[in-house]
């Protein structure tokens, strides 16, 4: 068996620290720190396929404060010619006023709640496409379809949404689901794309393609670009629908939800 044993010297250095003093005596006092805040959340549009960069894509309506719809794209089919057979128009592609190419048509959605308790994003047809003067004249069975869904972000710390990756063909006066953010996920800003551009960074497949017109690019007057189709959005319309030499408009509603 092992001893342990404990010489004098020992044994004295032990009582010295024992009888020795056991606090120190302290004082303490607080002070404060303080910051203020004033503005708001940045409410800078930024481009889908390169976040990092600050753009202007035009007029849009938003929604929220610190949860937010950012911008929302207005769909174009564009001016077509009446035809008796079926046809499948697509969007124009969106365009900035600045040297930013055509990209496809998104939504930027914008959490800075910094509770990470998630989102979702949904899109309805309030009614079925008719002309805006005369309710009656509708264009029946017409069918908008949203395809090749993707959830780009400068911010790379927390995960990414969840969207749609089948195809949406819309039937007005259905919500359905375009992008979720779980728990966790979904804070700083994102940009849900629906296609891509030739020149995308991720390997997302290309779905624009430049507008022409007796063989020369068609410029838009507002922006001062080249058009671009996309053809990740379109508009399927019977050639069986009765059609008239006129607009038809309909009304798409853009819903950012918190989770309960």
């Amino acid at each position: 068996m092992k001893k342990l044993i404990l010489s004098p010297f020992l044994l004295a250095s032990l009582s010295l620290m024992i009888v020795g003093p056991l606090a120190v005596d302290s004082h303490a006092v607080e002070s404060k720190g303080s910051v203020t805040f004033e503005g708001e959340y940045p409410w800078d549009k930024v481009d889908p396929e390169n976040p990092g960069e600050i753009i202007d894509p035009g007029e849009s309506e938003t929604a929220g404060k610190s949860l937010r719809l950012d911008f929302v794209p207005t769909l174009d089919f564009n001016q077509q010619v009446i035809s008796s057979e079926d046809q499948l128009y697509p969007a124009k592609a969106q365009l900035f006023h600045s040297e930013t190419p055509a990209r496809a048509n998104y939504v930027q959605v914008s959490d800075f709640r910094g509770t990470g308790k998630g989102w979702t994003l949904q899109l309805s047809q309030d009614y079925q496409f008719r002309n805006p003067e005369d309710q009656n004249t509708i264009l029946n069975g017409a069918v908008i379809s949203l395809n090749h869904s993707w959830a780009n972000s400068s911010n790379e710390k927390t995960g990414k949404p969840l969207v749609q990756k089948d195809v949406i063909e819309m039937n007005p006066g259905t919500t359905y689901d375009l992008a979720k953010a779980e728990p966790g996920s979904g804070e700083g800003t994102w940009l849900i794309s629906f296609g891509a551009s030739a020149d995308n960074q991720f390997s997302m497949k290309n779905t624009l393609e430049a507008m022409v017109s007796d063989g020369k690019p068609e410029t838009d007057p507002v922006y001062k670009q080249d058009v671009y189709v996309n053809h990740a959005v379109s508009l399927l319309v019977p050639g069986k629908t009765e059609k008239k030499a006129t607009t038809y408009q309909t009304v798409l509603t853009w819903t950012l939800s918190e989770l309960p």
